[in-house]
């Protein structure tokens, strides 16, 4: 019985870290349609027009060679970026920046949600 348990609870973490590490989709931003709301996706651009919320969170635009699309960073992404040595709250105009998220759509408009913390300077 305790073999058995043992073996399901590395069996679960094992697969959370294979699942974790799987090669997202990258895609130029202007490839972002309302086709893709749900799936996940990374994009690197530069930021632009960043807006730090009073309740913590932060909002900007990251933009390619290809268009430009909305990053929602919500407070709780932004302490795990933190807990992570990712210091968004220092975030710029001019900064460059990869993401990995989920693209959502909100009053008409696409965005895209970033994923456990996926957020990295480059």
């Amino acid at each position: 019985m305790r073999l058995s348990v043992l073996g399901s609870v590395f069996g679960i973490v094992a697969l959370y870290f294979v699942a974790m590490n799987l090669c997202m989709p990258l895609v130029d931003i202007g490839e972002i349609t309302g086709e893709i709301i749900g799936n996940t996706v990374v994009v690197k651009g530069t930021v632009s027009d960043v807006y730090f919320h009073k309740d913590g969170h932060i909002f900007f635009n990251l933009k390619d060679e290809t268009g430009e699309v909305k990053i929602v960073l919500w407070d709780d992404t932004v302490k795990q970026l933190e807990l992570n040595h990712v210091k968004v709250r220092e975030l710029k105009n001019g900064d460059r920046l990869e993401v990995t998220g989920v693209v959502e759509l909100y009053k008409g408009t696409l965005e895209i949600v970033p994923l456990r913390a996926q957020v990295r300077f480059i």
